[in-house]
């Protein structure tokens, strides 16, 4: 309802009303498609529920493995125990773990290939690097290794088979030495590396002095690298001597017996290098650094898949795709199609809105012209009855006697609320003149069962009085007035003063005079009209017109200082749009005061006078 101190044409909405506008609206879009949200809904929620229920059960299992670094001499070389920072060593380890020779053995040994259904052995790998979890525990020297499986027997194999390699790997490679003593022996073929022997047979290779010789322990140790020297220069001057001086000569046999004493010397210094690299060896032997805390045991409940949770997240993912889904196409498609949308973006007064009116097994279309009158208790006649209030309180009454209906473009439905709209004030006890002022396209003289051949046209290019061209309907109250013969100039006739004549002598016989005038797009003859009445009603059919076109009006309207009574919102859909306070608002009316109100007050009154007699 527009209140009489309401400016003409358009309007702001304080920021709070335009906020609770806002929510209403997109509540009542997100209502308006309930049936292909429900839809979507129930049909996207049925495959996923039924693609969860064939997801086979995952259980999970779990090895725990320690990893300590096993104590070394303070007299071991540093290539028998490479050095870890303690902050990193863990973590390193467990990537060894996840290493694809680790995985393969394990995969190998459990058939992973058949248990994964892949075609071959590297497959499973994959596959099983991917499923597999090793992590560290944070502040801790422990490793969890867990997987997660159909089978739960298989899980727990799993698992253990990887820390079981590991293990085996671990003490593997504390059983061999370091990089200097993994290479070849001495130039020679078929000879083996110690690399091919076994433990033991590693500590007594090392026996065997001209291999200890071959050591880069040995070859640079300092006492040894001394006593060489001195054995070279022994060499040398008893290699003069001898060519001076026979063998038994005093000097000759002090130079050997100093060079034996020297080569005795560096074995000496060769057996305590040994010794050293012996002691570390034989620690290694002993000491392993990696054991399992905990095997793998068969879970006894499925970890997952987490059903509830999933069908849960996937229902609110749902949720804000197919809202934001309908958001987006509302915002897209910018047709005028509720009450918000010419508050918020057309910015007109608004007088209401007229329901789809269903006439399907009518034959006579035309009786949806004289609905009110036929049917004053339908939900139609009460939503005419809101608008004429409206109408009555945005300008005094004397001002108000007259205005002009009009569309943005054809087949809005401005002849069809015209002739509702003057049934309705006509059933309300006014006089009322309806005037079919469209020329170009005249209709209303169809509707009332008439011919058109003479009516406005005539009055305005002839002396015809007002009565002579006035003819009365089967409504009682309201006269009409054909448009006439069509006019090669009618926005020429339609602005002169004879219209405003005939205006003023109309006003004065008559409570009210309703002017169908022609749509306002693509001709002036609405315009003209609207500026010589003074007062003038947009009828917009919702889900027709772009916003864009109607602000397009708005702003014609304004240029040409034409007063907007108001928006008529026409051929609404309650039952699709279920435009919350207004379908309630005429339930409730028909359900105290509609037909089947009455007829039931009926029936009641005789079942009351029936007691009494």
């Amino acid at each position: 309802m527009v209140s009489m101190d309401q400016p003409a044409v358009g309007y702001p909405n304080s920021p709070e009303e335009a906020e609770s506008i806002n929510l209403s609206y997109y509540l009542g879009l997100l209502y308006r498609h309930r049936v292909f949200l429900f839809t979507f809904f129930f049909i996207s929620v049925t495959l996923v529920g039924i693609f969860l229920m064939k997801l086979p059960d995952q259980y999970r299992s779990t090895t725990q493995v320690l990893i300590e670094s096993a104590p070394v001499s303070a007299g071991a070389s540093e290539e028998l125990e490479p050095t870890f920072q303690s902050y990193t060593y863990v973590d390193t380890q467990a990537e060894i773990i996840a290493s694809i020779p680790i995985l393969t053995v394990a995969a190998e040994k459990e058939d992973l290939a058949n248990f994964f259904e892949v075609e071959d052995l590297r497959e499973a790998v994959f596959v099983l690097k991917k499923k597999l979890r090793v992590r560290a525990v944070r502040g801790t020297q422990l490793i969890n290794i867990s997987i997660a499986t159909p089978s739960a027997e298989k899980s727990a194999a799993i698992v253990n088979s990887i820390a079981e390699t590991y293990v085996k790997q671990s003490i593997q490679n504390r059983l061999f030495f370091s990089k200097e003593i993994l290479n070849l022996l001495p130039e020679g073929g078929g000879k083996k590396t110690i690399e091919d022997l076994s433990p033991i047979g590693q500590l007594e290779k090392l026996e065997d002095i001209k291999f200890a010789a071959t050591l880069p322990s040995v070859r640079s140790d300092p006492t040894i690298l001394e006593l060489k020297n001195q054995i070279a220069k022994a060499e040398t001057d008893l290699f003069e001597l001898k060519r001076q001086y026979r063998e038994q000569h005093p000097d000759v046999m002090k130079v050997q017996a100093n060079l034996k004493f020297l080569k005795e010397s560096v074995d000496v210094q060769i057996k305590r290098v040994v010794h050293e690299l012996k002691t570390a060896l034989s620690k290694r032997l002993q000491v392993s650094d990696v054991r399992v805390v905990q095997a793998g045991e068969p879970a006894l409940l499925p970890e997952g898949p987490k059903r509830l949770r999933l069908i849960l997240l996937f229902i609110i993912l749902e949720l804000l795709l197919s809202f934001g889904f309908v958001i987006l196409i509302d915002y897209i498609d910018d047709r005028v199609k509720n009450q918000d949308d010419i508050e918020r973006f057309v910015r007109l007064p608004y007088l209401g809105h007229t329901p789809v009116l269903r006439l399907e097994g009518e034959k006579n279309k035309s009786k949806g012209y004289f609905y009110v009158y036929a049917n004053p208790q339908s939900d139609l006649a009460e939503s005419l009855r809101y608008i004429r209030v409206g109408i009555n309180f945005s300008a005094p009454p004397d001002m108000l006697r007259a205005f002009a209906i009009t569309s943005s473009i054809p087949q809005e439905g401005k002849s069809f609320c015209s002739c509702n709209l003057a049934s309705s004030f006509a059933l309300d006890g006014n006089k009322v003149l309806l005037v079919d002022a469209d020329n170009r396209r005249p209709v209303l003289h169809t509707v009332f069962n008439m011919d058109n051949d003479y009516g406005l046209i005539n009055y305005l290019t002839s002396d015809v009085t007002l009565e002579s061209i006035t003819r009365k309907t089967d409504v009682p109250g309201l006269d009409f007035i054909a448009s006439g013969p069509e006019s090669p100039n009618p926005s020429e006739l339609l602005g002169s003063e004879k219209m405003a004549e005939f205006i003023q002598k109309a006003k004065s016989q008559y409570d009210r005079v309703i002017v169908d005038a022609p749509p306002l797009v693509g001709i002036g003859d609405g315009l003209v009209l609207g500026k010589l009445i003074g007062h003038l009603i947009l009828i917009i059919r919702s889900h027709r017109i772009s916003r864009k076109v109607i602000r397009q009006i708005r702003e014609r309207l304004q240029q040409h200082q034409i007063k907007v009574l108001g928006v008529i919102l026409n051929h609404l859909d309650m039952e699709k749009d279920r435009y919350g306070y207004y379908r309630y608002h005429y339930h409730t009316y028909n359900r105290y005061y509609g037909k089947k109100a009455i007829k039931r007050k009926e029936k009641k009154e005789r079942r009351h006078h029936k007691k009494a007699s």
